[in-house]
């Protein structure tokens, strides 16, 4: 058995998630029941390496996200480089039914087009932020 977080310390932690970086999902979500939402896993893309703070909050999170998603799985999936635009860029070609979402920072999204203006998407306008 892995570890176990109480009450206040997940709500502590998921402050932390709120305050820092937000949770996106690409586009609006799927028409669909929100009472039924998510019917399958849900992955959340974290633009940093595995074992630092983001990465570890937003693990901490994974934990607990079945006991309010109907059951289903979080799955992290870490895809770090270029200053977020890496995984900004993956998730936004993915499907906009709210099933993949990304762990954003402010960085990345106020001026990544600016540093990158190759980058195929705008982070600005290609998510929809939910946290």
């Amino acid at each position: 058995m892995g570890p176990t977080i109480d009450r206040r310390t997940f709500g502590a932690l998921l402050a932390g998630l709120a305050a820092g970086p937000t949770l996106a999902a690409t586009g609006a979500f799927a028409a669909e029941d929100p009472a039924a939402w998510p019917s399958r896993p849900v992955r959340l893309v974290v633009p940093f390496g595995p074992g630092g703070a983001v990465d570890t909050l937003c693990r901490a999170f994974g934990q607990r996200f079945p006991e309010f998603a109907n059951g289903q799985p979080l799955v992290i999936e870490n895809r770090a480089g270029a200053g977020g635009l890496v995984a900004g860029s993956y998730v936004s070609g993915q499907t906009p039914d709210g099933y993949t979402l990304l762990a954003a920072d402010i960085g990345a999204n106020a001026i990544g087009k600016e540093l990158n203006p190759k980058a195929n998407y705008d982070p600005m306008t290609a998510f929809t932020p939910i946290i």
